[in-house]
């Protein structure tokens, strides 16, 4: 499914809830929606910490 036709199903799915399942759902993007660390982020948070510890300083 490419993006367009995905952008498709997800208009016709809101098109077709109720006004409770609306809530439902923008709760669910907006409030429970928990985002996950990637490996790589770990290991970014982890390089961090550790140059932190060393008192290194780098600006991007």
């Amino acid at each position: 499914m490419d993006a367009e036709e995905t952008k498709d199903a997800i208009r016709e799915f809101i098109n077709n809830v109720d006004d409770e399942g609306l809530k439902k759902l923008w709760k669910f993007i907006y409030v429970d929606f928990e985002v996950v660390a990637t490996e790589e982020d770990i290991k970014a948070i982890e390089r961090g910490e550790q140059e932190i510890m060393n008192g290194e300083l780098r600006r991007l």
